[in-house]
């Protein structure tokens, strides 16, 4: 059991280590237009709450 969480943790890391250097190279490319813009924004934002759920998820303690 504390071997697979260990790897789902890992695994889970390097998922948002990616999204956050893709958010990065994101910001530092020429905006394109408002639309795109603002909906890659949202895409980012919900990806993020979805990994901070599965984090949390994971991480908290079961009874």
């Amino acid at each position: 059991m504390y071997k697979k969480r260990q790897i789902a943790l890992g695994i889970l890391a390097f998922i948002i280590f990616c999204t956050l250097f893709a958010f990065t190279r994101h910001l530092r490319r020429p905006p394109a237009s408002i639309m795109q813009d603002a909906f890659q924004l949202l895409l980012y934002l919900f990806l993020f709450v979805v990994e901070g759920l599965v984090l949390y998820i994971a991480l908290r303690k079961r009874k």
